[in-house]
């Protein structure tokens, strides 16, 4: 017997495609087990676009595969639970999956339906699995039920983080073939570090991009007229940080050197010396510590040392004092610059 809002679970919300960044990889651990496990219920919270609606779906695939006939209900709270909640629910235990048990909030009706059903599910021997944007102690019990968060308290809680850089860049290129869409690497790097860590976010500007119908590889002045055209907020697309990056670019042009050598974790001399400089250089230009620093994989208190550097270098060194003085007014206004100043450097 089956009782689902949903026709079917997602089809590819599984395991398999499911990208594990390293701070979540307890939480899905847990989630692979949840048919055996005796920790129940099961409530995974995490931020918006951190894949908890995937994860919930991957349990679900999971489970039936291996109890295909075990009764089932699948309740996303974006439309309306109650019709299912009126249902008689089979005595034989089961699974319900309840997507978004944080919109209890502000629902009397569904907190009481609610905290009548659970426990009876839970004596039933049913398996129950939620999803939350809160951790549910921090419900407010001013406007939820305490009953209802003692039960979802009563299991075992989990949170699930955003991807890492490195793991966006592997959800990244598992949207482009999904999406038949190729990334420059410079591209799928900027995406990666600016395009935030919301992943619903990443998949509309991967699907965005396919519209543009085109083989050739994304590279990163069109990923920039892209923004503008669909309007995002993220970092990468707005015109101060679209500045750094050109800037970088120019700058490492330059001095030639590439961006990816630049984030090298490379000590030579050399290299030290032109990333302090054009870490100086960026930040005369405005940008910020953590910008730089998410620029070129660096934390902000690396950035902060190299103009540092450069600024003590200035003070005991008239000369070179004058040159970065010079060199700043061409980056403010956009000039040409010349090699002499890091020759000094």
């Amino acid at each position: 017997m089956s009782i689902s809002i949903f026709s079917k679970l997602q089809p590819d919300f599984t395991f398999e495609t499911f990208v594990e960044g390293p701070d979540s990889r307890q939480a899905i651990e847990i989630a692979r087990v949840v048919g055996s496990s005796a920790d129940n219920p099961l409530v995974i919270f995490g931020g918006a676009g951190v894949g908890k609606t995937h994860l919930l779906h991957a349990i679900g695939h999971r489970v039936f595969a291996e109890c295909p006939d075990r009764p089932r209900v699948v309740i996303d709270v974006t439309v309306d639970p109650t019709e299912i909640l009126d249902r008689t629910f089979p005595n034989e235990a089961g699974l319900l999956l309840f997507d978004g048990i944080d919109a209890v909030r502000g629902n009397p009706e569904l907190q009481e339906r609610l905290g009548h059903l659970l426990p009876r599910l839970l004596d039933q021997g049913w398996k129950v699995v939620a999803t939350s944007r809160v951790f549910p102690r921090h419900l407010d019990t001013d406007d939820v039920r305490l009953e209802l968060i003692e039960c979802l308290l009563s299991g075992l809680v989990v949170k699930l983080e955003p991807l890492d850089r490195t793991a966006r860049c592997v959800f990244l290129e598992r949207l482009g073939e999904r999406f038949r869409v190729t990334l420059e690497p410079e591209t799928l790097y900027l995406l990666s570090v600016f395009g935030g860590s919301n992943m619903k976010t990443l998949i509309a500007i991967m699907e965005g991009l396919s519209r543009l119908n085109t083989t050739e590889p994304i590279v990163p002045s069109v990923l920039r007229r892209y923004g503008e055209m669909f309007n995002l907020s993220e970092p990468v697309f707005q015109k101060d940080q679209r500045k750094g990056v050109e800037l970088l670019h120019a700058l490492c042009g330059l001095f030639s050197i590439s961006v990816e050598e630049l984030r090298e974790q490379n000590n030579k001399a050399s290299v030290v010396r032109k990333r302090h400089f054009i870490m100086w250089a960026l930040r005369s230009s405005g940008m910020s510590f953590p910008a730089i620093g998410k620029l070129l994989s660096r934390d902000h208190s690396s950035v902060l040392h190299a103009v540092n550097k450069i600024e003590a270098k200035a003070q005991g060194n008239p000369e070179f004092a004058r040159q970065l003085q010079e060199f700043s007014r061409h980056v403010i206004q956009g000039k040409r610059f010349t090699r002499s100043l890091l020759i000094s450097a």
